[in-house]
C-alpha cells in the first residue's frame, strides 16, 4: 500500500515540478519577446529627420577612443551597448595634460568615447565656445568591430568661419 501511494506522490511531484519547468521556460520567451520589441519600439521612434534645419550645417565625425574605462572608471563600451541610433549627445570640451584638443562625447548613459584631436582642432572655436554644438548618433555597429559615427550641428556663420 505504502509503494503505491510513495509511487503516486513521486509521479505528482514530478509533474508539479515539469510544470513549473515549463511555464518559467515559456516565461523567459515572452520576456525576450518584449524586450526585443521594446528595442524595436525605440529605435523606431529615433528615425533621423533628413529635412535639414535652416542655418544649421551638419558634419560628421567618427568617435575615436571606444575602448576602455573613463575617469570614474566605468567602461564606454558596456555604456556604448546601450545606445541608439539617433540618441543625443553632448560635447564636453575637456583639456588635459599633453592633450588640449580633449572633446568627450557623452550619451544620457555616460561617457562613450571622443572625438578625434584633429578634428577637435579645425573646429576648435565651435567646441571651446559656450554654446558648443550639439549631436545625435548617426551611425552605430556593435560586436567586435564597433564603431559610431556622430552627427554634429554647427551654425552657419561657424561653419563659414572655420573655412577660413
Amino acid at each position: 500500500m505504502w509503494t503505491v501511494v510513495k509511487w503516486i506522490v513521486k509521479l505528482v511531484l514530478g509533474l508539479i515540478l515539469l510544470f513549473v519547468h515549463w511555464s518559467l521556460f515559456l516565461l523567459f520567451v515572452v520576456l525576450l519577446m518584449l524586450r526585443n520589441w521594446q528595442k524595436q519600439r525605440r529605435q523606431s521612434h529615433a528615425r533621423l529627420s533628413e529635412e535639414q534645419e535652416e542655418g544649421i550645417v551638419y558634419r560628421e565625425f567618427e568617435l575615436f577612443d571606444l575602448e576602455g574605462r573613463n575617469e570614474d572608471g566605468t567602461d564606454r563600451k558596456a555604456i556604448y551597448d546601450k545606445c541608439y541610433r539617433g540618441d543625443e549627445v553632448t560635447l564636453k570640451y575637456n583639456p588635459a595634460p599633453g592633450n588640449e584638443n580633449r572633446l568627450e562625447v557623452w550619451t544620457k548613459f555616460g561617457q562613450i568615447g571622443l572625438i578625434a584631436p584633429y578634428y577637435v582642432e579645425q573646429y576648435a572655436d565651435t567646441f571651446k565656445s559656450e554654446a558648443g554644438a550639439r549631436g545625435r548618433i548617426k551611425k552605430i555597429a556593435s560586436g567586435a568591430d564597433a564603431s559610431c559615427i556622430l552627427e554634429i550641428a554647427f551654425p552657419t556663420e561657424e561653419e563659414n568661419a572655420a573655412d577660413r
